[in-house]
C-alpha cells in the first residue's frame, strides 16, 4: 500500500509521455492533469509543478486558454517548489510560452540559456533536450539562423538519447525553417523528410501538418506552385479533421499564395 502514490504517479506519467510523443495531445493533456491533481493530494508540490507544466505543453496544441491556466497554476506553485532547477525549468518554460503567445521579451530568452546551463551541469539530459530546442525558437526570432542550426544540431542526439521524440522533431522544424532563409534548400528539403520519417513514426500528426507546410513553403520558394497546391490542399482537411487551429491558419495561407502563383 505504502507504494501505490508513487508507483501511480509514475505510470499517469509515462502513460502521458508515451501519448504526447505520438500526438495524442488532448490524452496526454488529461493524463497530466490527473497526475497534477493526485500529486496535489499526496502534497508532492514538485510533481505537481512538473505535471501543470507538461499539461500546458500539450494543451498549446489543443486549448489555448486551458494551456495558460496551467502555467499559471505551475508559476503560482513554484515558490514552494524544493528543487531550484525546478524553479529554473518553471520560469524558462512560462517564458517560451509567454513569447510564443504574448510578445518577445529579452528576459525570457535569458531564462532559457540559464536553465540549459543549470540542466547541463546538474546532468538532468531530459530537460537539456527540452530547453536546448525551445531554445532553436529564441534564436529563430531573432533572425540568428546559423545559431539555430548549430543549437538545433546540439539538440537532435540529446532529444534522441533522453527518449523526447518532440523535441526531436522540435528542432529539425525549426532548423528547417532556418535553412530556408540560408538559402540551403537541399538541406531544408533532408530535414523536413527526416522531420516527416519521425513524425509518421510515431503517428504524430499535428507536428507532420507543421512539416508539410514547410515543404508547401519549399515549394512555393522554388516556384512549383501546382506541388505546393495540392500537398496543402491536403494538409487543410486533415487540419479541419483534427480542428488544428495553426495548421488550418497556415494552410489558408500558404494556399492563397500556392493559387497566387498560378494565377488565380
Amino acid at each position: 500500500h505504502a507504494e501505490q502514490p508513487d508507483l501511480r504517479l509514475a505510470v499517469l506519467a509515462q502513460r502521458a509521455k508515451v501519448c504526447n510523443s505520438m500526438g495524442d495531445l488532448r490524452g496526454a493533456a488529461e493524463d497530466f492533469t490527473t497526475l497534477a491533481a493526485y500529486a496535489h493530494c499526496q502534497g508532492q508540490v514538485n510533481e505537481e509543478v512538473k505535471a501543470w507544466l507538461a499539461a500546458a505543453s500539450a494543451l498549446s496544441w489543443v486549448d489555448r486558454g486551458r494551456c495558460g491556466a496551467a502555467l499559471e497554476q505551475a508559476v503560482a506553485l513554484s515558490s514552494k517548489v524544493t528543487d531550484a532547477l525546478l524553479r529554473a525549468h518553471t520560469r524558462a518554460y512560462w517564458g517560451h510560452w509567454y513569447a510564443r503567445f504574448r510578445g518577445w521579451r529579452e528576459e525570457d530568452a535569458e531564462a532559457c540559456t540559464t536553465v540549459i546551463a543549470a540542466a547541463r551541469q546538474a546532468g538532468e539530459r531530459g530537460l537539456l533536450s527540452l530547453h536546448v530546442a525551445r531554445f532553436c525558437y529564441f534564436q529563430y526570432a531573432r533572425s540568428d539562423y546559423q545559431e539555430v542550426c548549430r543549437t538545433a544540431e546540439e539538440g537532435l542526439p540529446l532529444a534522441l538519447d533522453a527518449g523526447q521524440h518532440f523535441d526531436y522533431l522540435y528542432c529539425q522544424y525549426y532548423r528547417a525553417q532556418a535553412l530556408m532563409h540560408l538559402g540551403q534548400w537541399g538541406d531544408m528539403l533532408h530535414t523536413l523528410r527526416d522531420g516527416l520519417h519521425m513524425a509518421q513514426r510515431n503517428g504524430h500528426h499535428l507536428a507532420q501538418q507543421l512539416l508539410q507546410l514547410a515543404m508547401v513553403w519549399l515549394h512555393e520558394q522554388a516556384g512549383d506552385f501546382a506541388a505546393a497546391r495540392a500537398l496543402c490542399e491536403h494538409v487543410l482537411a486533415q487540419a479541419q479533421s483534427t480542428h488544428h487551429t495553426t495548421g488550418y491558419f497556415f494552410s489558408l495561407l500558404l494556399l492563397g499564395c500556392a493559387h497566387h502563383g498560378l494565377g488565380q
